[in-house]
């Protein structure tokens, strides 16, 4: 290959940066380990992927909370459901609007948290924010996971969810 990328069959990938501006870096986002209970029978454990623009979960105090999906499913409007929200961890599906409105949305409804699950398959990144902030924490959980809570608790199981520090290594 030559520079600047004139290979055949080649494809070259690059960036640069102009005088004047400021690369920004960021952290690893924080996570959390989260338990799910069914029933109050210990069923999985997951990694919960904080969001830039909240608390830690360890604000929670290693409490134990319902887990209750929103109404409507996308919260990106006022949740119909806040009776059954309020003092629980609200479970709200990704997608139509930004992270911290649904984050908003569930706190006005009482949620003591937010758990957002993908609405794509494999997709798996902390919620950014154009600078709002919730005073709850919030977090990001795959597709597959939220869609088996949802899955039980249509079948009339109740869920409940823990916070932990992130599993060792």
């Amino acid at each position: 290959m030559n520079s600047p990328a004139t290979a055949k069959n080649c494809l070259s990938v690059g960036a640069t940066q102009t005088a004047g501006e400021i690369a920004v870096t960021r952290s690893i986002s924080e996570t959390s380990t989260a338990t799910i209970k069914l029933n109050d029978i210990d069923s999985t454990s997951f990694p919960v992927l904080l969001s830039t623009f909240s608390p830690g979960f360890s604000t929670l105090n290693n409490g134990e909370f319902g887990l209750v999906p929103t109404s409507p499913a996308l919260a990106c409007s006022p949740i119909t459901n806040a009776e059954e929200i309020a003092g629980k961890v609200a479970l709200i599906e990704r997608g139509t609007c930004n992270f911290v409105d649904k984050a908003l949305e569930a706190e006005r409804a009482g949620a003591v948290a937010v758990i957002v699950y993908d609405q794509v398959a494999g997709a798996y990144f902390a919620p950014d924010t154009n600078g709002e902030q919730s005073g709850i924490p919030t977090g990001i959980i795959p597709r597959r996971i939220g869609q088996n809570i949802i899955a039980s608790v249509n079948a009339g199981q109740t869920a409940t969810i823990s916070f932990g520090p992130p599993a060792p290594g």
